[in-house]
């Protein structure tokens, strides 16, 4: 092997490697998200429940209800955000890879379905909390207890 061919090598290591890193960024970011997400609906589900041992009134609840909705979003977008990043650098590291050995295949719009599926359940599952939200919320204020 020449010096040219160790290079190309070695360079070749380097995008496929980046390449994983950002994969598994991605997941790591739905992972983080789905965390969060659990431990958001935990914390409201034991404050709705504890509510009069705690001595919440019901303005007080409506707002940490709503805080946690909000934060719920927040983290989504940021998770969403974090996905979309890593895919357009996992792109440009393909294309690098592209450029080391040409016989590479093309990207295939299919190989971020994944990817694709980790936005959707965080857009759905922000719109579900979002929804419940209000629907708990609506309860809450018609029971008045």
């Amino acid at each position: 092997m020449t010096i040219e061919d160790d290079l190309r090598l070695e360079r070749y290591r380097l995008v496929t490697d980046r390449q994983k890193y950002f994969t598994e960024l991605a997941r790591s970011s739905f992972g983080s998200y789905v965390k969060v997400l659990t431990g958001l609906a935990m914390a409201s589900v034991t404050l709705i429940s504890t509510r009069h041992q705690l001595g919440i009134g019901i303005p007080v609840l409506t707002k940490l209800i709503y805080g946690v909705a909000s934060l719920t979003t927040f983290w989504g977008v940021i998770a969403i955000i974090q996905i979309i990043f890593c895919l357009s650098r996992w792109k440009g590291y393909r294309r690098a890879e592209q450029s080391v050995y040409d016989q590479s295949p093309s990207v295939k719009a299919w190989w971020w379905i994944f990817e694709a599926l980790y936005c959707v359940f965080i857009a759905l599952s922000t719109i579900a909390i979002w929804f419940f939200s209000f629907c708990i919320i609506g309860l809450i204020n018609s029971n008045g207890n």
